[in-house]
């Protein structure tokens, strides 16, 4: 009689729906009466495969593993389960089993696990993991989510959501500290977020509740880009409440919150980006030592090489974006608590990873402030000793105006040493850059002179100045606070009386012909101008972050007011013509001009220039302002040249042809990537190149 009535309720099983998706109406009702008689069964073998077959019907899962544990029958259960998940239409359910079942030291602790993972209330994750290898069971775990996510929804059911969900909360509770948990949250958030349409989003919200038990940092860095990025309202408020509990947990400023969420540039945790082909090869792009990309592979179609062009750019962009939110960084000296910065720079973003090692930092909190670069595993100060970090330091960006000429100096010594190694170059100026220490009546030098208003409003978008953009006739204000320093300048308009000769209204003509714009550009002089005509300081204390506003505003109006201040080619071209006159007293004139420009910028590439100079043996004879490469002279801050002793002058485009020959010799290996400053590097090259031209007998090219 009992064998009866097992085999009828096998036969009712059997005829049991089959419609198990996720979309599918489930099959009603446990069956208790099936389960009744397997637990009175003298043979509940075979129904105990039939049901491991049944493991995508979610009534029956709870009951199953319940009835399996009192028969003990794992054994046979878990072989039903293994041989079910090799079919090509294996439910995800079963494929996800058979991924745990990979990893059981024995048939029972799956099913001890499968109860787990369904239910929170049964046995005890700690307990589970511990009897596996804890890292092959975290792994374990990890394979259960990404088969889900992986699954078709022809395979997806009910029950393997509830295992999802579950490997997600044993996660958390075995393994919050490491990295699988938040990048397989963020996942399972995006596609189920999308997959639940109007249905409830149970497995996407229960994502986010394991992701409380994540490192607050962690949780910032997953849920700050999905909360633009996902629409769903319960699921957005769930994220919402996680996130602000995680910024209070760690106190993060505004600053700190982009810095988390700055881009990867499509790089992988190994810095490459992997660009697949469509014969099945693949791309890699990568940044060089001194920033610039490079390429492993080559692509063979239009559609590879758009690809690969694509991918390019979207790795610039993100080195372009990190390396100027580094540089304000060092202009504002913002900082960063050790463990934010450890999570930033030393985390697993592959972009600021690298650029940790490119740049000097500095240790603050302390008596005094430690600079130390980042080799290997390890903080190492200028001698190559350890720097310890405690939980109490902040790390900063160090800046050469708060040091010493001669701390200065050796670390300008260290920084080129590391760069003819190979070692990675920082994407901005740093440790060359112009900015000496100086004080308040330093910024009185530039009352009177001239700029452009173009170069007045790009120094309002770069350096924060309030007043831009410049309407009306003026007078105008233009102000800026940082670091406990407060400028303000007035400018006065100045009025241009430029007429275009007759030579480019022919030229405007024929454009017009063309087809092209008819525009006539101005040369600088003609551009619209004003005069700095009164500098106010105020709060300039003896402080770091003072110095440090101090510094970057000597050179920001450097840059913006040089080009009027000192000469230029077509200053000298007339200035040539009339020399003749009073030789000493025309180049007393023209010296009196260089002096105008920036001593800062001289200094660098005075030290630039000795460098290279001392490394291949050239003869050359520096001054504060010029260098003398056998008879020629070149001026450090606008890299002019004069020849013989009469100092005529000697245009540049003759001086770069001479100075080419020099330079076939080999590329100088500059401490800073090329594109920083551009102009620092043509002017060091030129004078390298004359001084191997005139020293080795090379013919100009």
């Amino acid at each position: 009689m009992r064998e009866e009535e097992t085999a009828k309720q096998l036969r009712r099983l059997a005829e049991r729906s089959q419609n198990l998706a996720e979309g599918d109406d489930l099959p009603r009702g446990a069956l208790p009466a099936l389960f009744r008689a397997l637990r009175e069964s003298r043979d509940p073998g075979p129904g105990v495969a039939a049901l491991a077959l049944r493991l995508a019907d979610a009534p029956l899962v709870a009951p199953t593993l319940s009835l399996v544990r009192d028969l003990g029958a794992a054994q046979r259960y878990v072989a039903a389960l293994e041989s079910a998940a090799q079919e090509p239409e294996a439910w995800c359910s079963l494929r996800q089993a058979a991924a745990l079942a990979a990893v059981a030291p024995r048939p029972a602790w799956l099913v001890e696990v499968l109860a787990c993972l369904i239910d929170s209330e049964e046995g005890d994750p700690t307990e589970l993991a511990l009897a596996a290898d804890p890292d092959v069971f975290v792994e374990a775990l990890g394979e259960v989510l990404r088969l889900r996510l992986a699954a078709p929804a022809r395979t997806r059911c009910r029950t393997s959501a509830r295992l999802a969900g579950g490997a997600l909360r044993v996660l958390a509770r075995v393994h919050p500290d490491g990295a699988l948990l938040p990048e397989l949250a963020r996942r399972v958030l995006v596609v189920e977020t999308r997959r639940a349409g109007t249905a409830e989003p149970a497995l996407a919200l229960a994502a986010v509740d394991a992701l409380e038990a994540a490192p607050p940092l962690q949780r910032i860095r997953v849920l700050q880009p999905l909360l633009d990025a996902l629409e769903r309202r319960k699921v957005v408020a769930r994220m919402r409440a996680a996130f602000d509990a995680a910024v209070a947990a760690v106190g993060c400023s505004r600053e700190e919150l982009a810095d988390l969420a700055l881009r990867r540039g499509g790089a992988d945790p190994d810095g490459w980006v992997r660009v697949p082909l469509d014969d099945g090869g693949e791309v890699r792009i990568g940044l060089g030592s001194a920033g610039e990309l490079f390429r492993e592979g080559r692509p063979a179609g239009l559609a590879d090489r758009r690809a690969v062009e694509n991918a390019e750019r979207t790795l610039l962009a993100a080195r372009d974006d990190l390396a100027r939110r580094l540089e304000r960084a060092l202009v504002s000296g913002r900082d960063w608590s050790l463990p934010l910065w450890r999570e930033l720079f030393r985390g697993d973003h592959p972009l600021r990873r690298d650029a940790a090692e490119r740049v000097i930092w500095e240790r603050r909190g302390d008596a005094a402030p430690t600079p130390f670069v980042w080799e290997g595993d390890a903080a190492r100060d200028l001698f190559g000793d350890e720097v310890p970090l405690g939980a109490s330091n902040r790390i900063g960006l160090w800046h050469p105006a708060l040091a010493d000429p001669d701390e200065r100096s050796l670390w300008r010594e260290r920084v080129l040493t590391r760069a003819r190694e190979g070692a990675p170059r920082p994407f901005f100026l740093q440790a060359f850059r112009p900015a000496l220490a100086t004080d308040p009546t330093e910024l009185q030098r530039f009352r009177g002179r001239e700029a452009t208003v173009e170069a007045i409003e790009a120094l309002a978008r770069e350096d924060g100045w309030s007043g831009c953009p410049l309407r009306g006739e003026g007078p105008w204000d233009i102000e800026r606070q940082a670091g406990g320093l407060g400028l303000r300048i007035a400018l006065e308009a100045l009025t241009s009386d430029f007429r275009p000769t007759p030579a480019q209204r022919r030229a405007a003509r024929r454009r017009a012909r063309a087809g092209e714009r008819p525009m006539v550009v101005p040369p600088r002089e003609a551009k619209p101008r004003v005069r700095l005509a009164d500098i106010e300081v105020e709060g300039a204390e003896d402080s770091p972050a003072t110095q440090r506003a101090l510094a970057e505003a000597v050179r920001a109006l450097e840059r913006a007011t040089d080009a009027f201040a000192a000469p230029d080619d077509l200053f000298l071209r007339a200035w040539q013509q009339r020399k003749w006159k009073d030789p000493r007293e025309a180049w007393r004139e023209v010296v009196l001009r260089y002096r105008l420009g920036s001593p800062a910028l001289c200094e660098l590439r005075r030290a630039l220039v000795d460098a290279y100079a001392r490394a291949e043996g050239l003869r050359l004879r520096l001054e504060d302002r010029f260098v003398i490469a056998g008879n020629i002279v070149v001026e450090l801050g606008t890299g002019l040249c004069h020849e013989g002793p009469p100092k005529d002058h000697l245009p540049l485009w003759k001086a770069d042809e001479r100075a080419a020959a020099g330079l076939a010799e080999g590329r100088l290996e500059f401490p800073f990537a090329r594109r920083a400053d551009p102009e620092t590097v043509a002017v060091v090259e030129r004078i390298i190149g004359l001084a191997r031209q005139q020293q080795r007998g090379h013919p100009p090219g």
